[in-house]
C-alpha cells in the first residue's frame, strides 16, 4: 500500500503522505466503530478494514501469463500513471 500511495502521489506531483502508528489509526477507528451515529459496521473506515490494507499483496501475474500466453510488461507507475490520465479525462479526479 505505501508503493502504491508513494506512486499515485509522484505521477501526480504531489509530496508522499507522512506515515502514521498503525496504533493510532486503529484507535480512531475503533473509536468510530463505537461512536453513536458513525454509522457502525457500515462506515468507510473500520478496524478489519485497516488490517486489510497492511496485509502483503504482492501478486504474480505467472497464471495469467501462462493461460493467455502473453507476457506481462505493465509496470507499477506507468499503469497508475494511465489510470490517471483516463480520471482526469472522465473529469473524474
Amino acid at each position: 500500500m505505501r508503493e502504491l500511495g508513494d506512486t499515485v502521489a509522484a505521477v501526480l506531483g504531489r509530496r508522499a503522505l507522512r506515515s502514521v502508528p498503525v496504533m493510532l489509526v486503529l484507535t480512531a477507528a475503533a473509536a468510530l466503530e463505537w461512536w453513536p451515529g458513525c454509522g457502525g459496521a457500515s462506515q468507510n473506515v473500520s478496524r478489519e478494514l485497516i488490517r486489510k490494507s497492511l496485509r502483503s499483496t504482492i501478486c504474480s501475474p505467472a497464471k495469467i501469463e501462462r493461460t493467455l500466453g502473453l507476457p506481462s510488461t505493465s509496470m507499477l507507475r506507468d499503469g497508475v500513471a494511465d489510470e490517471i490520465a483516463w480520471l482526469q479525462r472522465e473529469s473524474l479526479l
